[in-house]
């Protein structure tokens, strides 16, 4: 069963923290902090407006009484061990793991529930080489112990690269990881973890344009959501420590998923809707359906419509020589994506915020809200703006295409 909608989540955060969250888009919190009162965290998220993934509560009666949870969450990353990858080795092999949901599931179909049990797997054991052919990362990953699956994988930090090559193409970790855990599943929905801090003080911290760049190679390699992880242990301990730059990055990017949720589902769902174009190896002429590198694309028909997703994942400005999506000879900024997916409005906090690429620069005016009742119906026009007071619209007016204005209304949601 997938998920209803594209999931948007950040892992382990603290009840304090959650309208920071709310604030940047978020809208699924992952797994109860450690030393959380579950019961307590899960009120305060279900009165943020948050859906959860996370650990069964010692209240099980309880869990099932919240249509805001997702999925329960197994114990973390269970291949970890500190010997091999195997079994009689690691912290819970995939028997283990089925014990584990099996009461879970009994007391989710005696409540009339179909609970997902939802898995994070370690992502280098996923998208190292070895992983290919191991038979315990199959076992865990087309097994019947989990319905949902993830992985957590911070290439950035760790090595300062966006992308790896495998399988004789070139991606993002998480683009790698969700190639072979679909493949190796059969399709389970399966979820990116992207740091946005830089985890430990021998980390690189990364920058907007490579978080965007993990986000969208995500989308484009079939994810069913993406869970941000912002625990920085470089200065003893935080929360979060993401930078304002990759505040907005996420921010913006998020408004954008969520518009299109639903598209990015069904296209997941119904794999005859989407096309993925990887990118090539470094040097190499690209196959059908590849790129010439640094490229990677999807494109998504949905009624009748062609959309598309093409990101550079070099750090350098390319040019896209594809006959695809007519960019040829487009120009790509480092860590860049252009995509044509259907935008209405984009939040920006308390200013203007413009949405179509070619419209003017936000002035920067802070409105005051306006009862519901002055909310008019209009149609018309090519370009639309909104604009927002503390999350509320404020107003929406519609330009002819010369940017003329052509009618406004002013009110509050």
């Amino acid at each position: 069963m997938y998920p209803s909608k594209f999931l948007i989540g950040v892992y382990a955060q603290p009840e304090y923290l959650m309208n920071t969250w709310k604030s940047r888009g978020v809208t699924t919190l992952v797994v109860a902090p450690d030393g959380s009162d579950i019961i307590q965290w899960s009120e305060a998220a279900s009165a943020y407006g948050f859906d959860m993934i996370r650990q069964p509560s010692n209240n099980i009666k309880f869990d099932l009484s919240l249509d805001r949870l997702l999925a329960w969450a197994q114990p973390d990353e269970p291949s970890n061990t500190t010997t091999t990858v195997d079994y009689g080795h690691v912290n819970l092999d995939p028997k283990e793991l089925l014990q584990y949901a099996e009461p879970l599931r009994e007391a989710a179909a005696a409540a009339g529930r179909d609970m997902p049990i939802w898995a994070n797997h370690v992502g280098n054991h996923i998208t190292d080489s070895w992983a290919s052919e191991s038979a315990l990362m199959f076992d865990y990953m087309e097994g019947s112990e989990s319905d949902w699956l993830a992985s957590d994988s911070y290439q950035i930090q760790f090595t300062g690269s966006l992308t790896i090559e495998r399988d004789g193409y070139m991606s993002t970790n998480q683009g790698i990881a969700l190639d072979r855990v679909r493949s190796w599943s059969d399709d389970k929905p399966s979820f990116s973890f992207i740091g946005t801090s830089a985890i430990n003080s021998n980390g690189f911290q990364p920058t907007a344009g490579q978080i965007e760049a993990q986000i969208w190679s995500s989308i484009i390699h079939g994810s069913s959501g993406i869970i941000y992880f912002s625990i920085d242990f470089s200065k003893g301990f935080e929360w979060d420590s993401t930078s304002p730059d990759v505040v907005d990055a996420i921010t913006h990017a998020n408004q954008v998923i969520e518009e299109n949720s639903d598209l990015l589902m069904q296209s997941v769902q119904q794999n005859n809707k989407r096309v993925i174009y990887r990118s090539a190896a470094k040097g190499a002429n690209p196959d059908l359906n590849e790129l010439p590198y640094p490229f990677e694309a999807v494109e998504i028909t949905s009624d009748n419509k062609k959309y598309y997703i093409v990101v550079n994942l070099s750090d350098t400005t390319q040019v896209f020589t594809a006959d695809l999506f007519g960019l040829r000879n487009q120009i790509f900024d480092p860590y860049q994506t252009i995509n044509n997916l259907p935008i209405k409005n984009i939040i920006d906090n308390d200013h203007g915020a413009i949405i179509t690429p070619t419209s003017p620069e936000d002035d920067g005016t802070i409105l005051t809200p306006y009862p519901l009742d002055n909310k008019e119906n209009f149609d018309g026009g090519i370009h639309t703006v909104t604009t927002y007071t503390d999350g509320n619209v404020n107003t929406i007016k519609k330009y002819n295409a010369d940017w003329s204005l052509m009618t406004g209304q002013t009110f509050d949601l």
